[in-house]
């Protein structure tokens, strides 16, 4: 980056770089040897947020269901208080702070911009927090269904146990479609056999598909109104559904 900067301030100053910014009323900034330094920091501190919005900015594959890790990452990053400590015992960025220290710890800025740079990491944080505090309840879940994040490691005590509750209402919701009520009363799965040939369905959704399966047996006459047959049926299909989103995530 540096040396493009420097390539760029040259033609810049060169009369044909002089006659192409003709009238632009702008003057190049010096840059010292400080403010490389302070443009070295921040490109570290700023380098998770460009990997970042690439790999979400993706049109090739789905990127939704790794938002809420990555961006876990991110703040991860930023809350890091050894980021730009420079004292040995601080044991993360080993190589951009043993380069930096090289380049900059004899001038008599290196502790300002030192600080300076500290100074924009908790900013970032603070801000990051603020954007991200309240952010859609859906991101929980949806995440958890891409085996990468099934292990739900970037998620707290609590935020596991909504997802988990979100998850199961959603494919309960979806099992729920597959049902149709008679007008005796009685209720029928018609969810799709997925082991027809004539199924359109992904395989990609076995996980789905499995919970529709038609293991729900037709309501029989009995002494039960059809109200409480289909209360005790939607009750085994949240058992059932509880079942499966425990064991997947775990």
């Amino acid at each position: 980056m540096r040396s493009s900067i420097v390539q760029f301030e040259s033609f810049y100053k060169s009369s044909r770089g002089k006659k192409e910014f003709q009238g632009t009323n702008s003057k190049f900034p010096e840059l010292t040897t400080e403010k490389w330094a302070l443009i070295r920091g921040l490109r570290m501190l700023l380098k998770p947020f460009d990997s970042v919005t690439k790999y979400l900015s993706g049109e090739k594959y789905p990127s939704y269901t790794a938002a809420m890790p990555i961006l876990r990452e991110v703040k991860g990053i930023l809350s890091n208080t050894t980021l730009f400590d420079m004292s040995d015992r601080a044991c993360t960025n080993k190589k951009f702070k043993l380069n930096f220290k090289r380049d900059f710890s004899e001038y008599p800025f290196f502790e300002r911009v030192v600080n300076l740079l500290e100074e924009c990491r908790i900013f970032l944080l603070e801000e990051f927090t603020k954007r991200f505090t309240d952010v859609d309840a859906s991101i929980l879940w949806s995440s958890l269904l891409d085996p990468r994040f099934a292990s739900a490691t970037y998620l707290s005590g609590p935020e596991i146990y909504k997802a988990k509750y979100l998850l199961q209402n959603e494919v309960l919701y979806l099992v729920m479609q597959d049902w149709v009520a008679e007008p005796d009363g009685e209720i029928f799965n018609t969810g799709t056999d997925i082991n027809s040939d004539d199924s359109d369905e992904d395989n990609d959704v076995d996980f789905i598909l499995k919970l529709t399966e038609s293991r729900i047996p037709k309501a029989t006459n009995n002494d039960k109104s059809p109200e409480t047959r289909r209360q005790d049926q939607m009750e085994r299909e949240r058992i059932a559904v509880k079942h499966e989103v425990e064991a997947y995530i775990r």
